[in-house]
């Protein structure tokens, strides 16, 4: 789920003109090595590049969560 987004977010030039352009609070579907995984105050967190996103689940249920 997305939790925070920067000011540079959704300016890849692959996701200019999408309507479904991801947003905070949405569940999304990203490759198995993309981002840097941190910790900050114990909780787990995924930081990947906008161009990392594959597509967004409107059914979280259904994934297996890798972090």
């Amino acid at each position: 789920q997305i939790v925070a987004m920067g000011g540079l977010a959704n300016q890849h030039a692959r996701l200019q003109g999408e309507a479904n352009m991801p947003k905070v609070g949405d569940w999304v579907i990203y490759g198995r090595y993309a981002g840097q995984q941190l910790s900050y105050r114990g909780i787990k967190l995924l930081m990947i590049n906008d161009d990392e996103v594959l597509g967004i689940t409107p059914y979280p249920d259904a994934l297996k969560i890798y972090v």
